[in-house]
């Protein structure tokens, strides 16, 4: 390849050439008789060129000329100037080898408008390829909006350009179109506690793996769920230590000047037990969290029990959004010892750590945070007694 390029033939011929295939081919085509010769790439169009008493169709696919003038717009100086010079050459190749073919196909209209302004007279049309969508569809007959497959090499430089721009200038505006769970919504399985202002959830474990799906979210199951950002490793990393007993893991949202109200939630289940936990990423002094008429301030990176059976509540009072992970397991013995037992040296995964019991105290400060009525986990409104906070004290 680097021998060729101050000749005019170009590198992609020259990396595509074998002498034996080419004895090969000759050899075949002195023995046998050949109704049609289909070439697909002008990068081997070569082998062929020369042969006139059989029909030939010479498959560009892609205008190889344009994919390196392209690529010369992105490499650096030296490597640019190869490449533009490439790109230059194999124009110049592709005019010359469609006159010596019967008839030029490209893959799409714009590969094809490129081998015109060639200036190919030779008569030519585009073709698509591609996957047969009727014939790959889901057996079920099911529609996921929100599944985007790519099928290419990601070895091929144009598909890394191409996923580059996607990921730059399109995701962003589809996932804009796939938000969050709007927890103020009257649909919302957790609207019943009277969310304020703007209160959100990123459902992160389901059955379904849309952020947006709320249907097994609250289904208290562990089987069959789908982790939907297994690209945040750390963020798969921390669900995985659970063992696969998180009930559902959540990022949960409240916007500025946003909260919860005040209720409790049914904790247990049969014989079971559920747990909550937190861990604050996004926070301020501003963001505080009411448990049984205390206001508590989490803070970011810890992670907190937090007996969501008690009457509690959530406060924004900030300007920036708050986000907290937020996720359920069953108590067990193995939530025993790796959570709860502050004396026991295990832990859910290798670099967490267990804090003291002093430590422990001292994240746990509080101030009073009196309220009038709450909502009970049956949904209904209940009215707070004058002497409630000093029971709870």
């Amino acid at each position: 390849m680097v021998a060729a390029l101050p000749t005019p033939i170009t590198a992609s011929a020259a990396y595509f050439h074998s002498g034996r295939l080419a004895r090969t081919i000759d050899a075949l085509l002195a023995q046998r008789s050949f109704d049609l010769i289909f070439v697909h790439c002008s990068s081997v169009a070569h082998y062929v060129q020369r042969v006139r008493d059989v029909p030939k169709i010479l498959d560009f696919g892609d205008m190889d000329s344009q994919k390196w003038l392209e690529y010369a717009q992105y490499k650096p100086f030296p490597l640019s100037l190869g490449y533009r010079w490439e790109g230059v050459r194999l124009a110049a190749e592709e005019k010359r080898l469609a006159r010596r073919f019967d008839f030029c196909t490209a893959t799409t209209r714009a590969e094809w408008e490129t081998l015109k302004e060639l200036g190919a007279k030779t008569p030519n049309d585009w073709f698509p390829n591609g996957v047969d969508s009727e014939f790959f569809a889901p057996a079920d007959g099911t529609y996921d909006a929100d599944t985007i497959v790519f099928v290419g090499r990601m070895d091929y430089y144009p598909n890394q350009q191409c996923m580059f721009d996607f990921c730059t200038h399109v995701l962003p505006r589809l996932q804009a179109q796939r938000p969050a769970s709007d927890v103020s919504s009257k649909s919302h399985p957790t609207n019943w506690t009277n969310p304020y202002g703007n209160a959100t959830q990123h459902s992160l474990l389901n059955a379904t793996g849309k952020t947006e799906d709320t249907a097994t979210d609250h289904d208290l199951k562990t089987e069959g769920k789908l982790f939907s950002a297994p690209e945040c490793t750390a963020i798969l990393q921390l669900q995985a230590a659970f063992a696969g007993r998180a009930l559902n893991f959540r990022l949960n949202g409240l916007m500025a000047k946003s909260g919860l109200s005040p209720h409790e939630e049914n904790v247990i289940h049969g014989e079971k037990l559920r747990l909550r936990f937190h861990l604050p990423v996004f926070t301020s002094e501003h963001a505080v969290m009411m448990l049984d008429g205390e206001s508590f301030r989490f803070l970011p990176g810890y992670i907190y029990f937090f007996n969501n059976g008690c009457v509690h509540s959530a406060d924004n009072g900030d300007e920036e959004a708050r986000y907290h992970f937020v996720w359920d397991v069953f108590f067990d013995e193995w939530v025993e010892e790796r959570l709860c037992n502050l004396n026991s040296p295990l832990t859910p995964e290798e670099g967490l750590r267990k804090l003291s019991p002093a430590e422990a105290a001292a994240l746990s400060r509080s101030k009073p945070w009196m309220i009038e009525e709450y909502v009970n986990y049956k949904g209904q409104l209940v009215k707070v007694p004058e002497n409630w906070a000093a029971a709870a004290s």
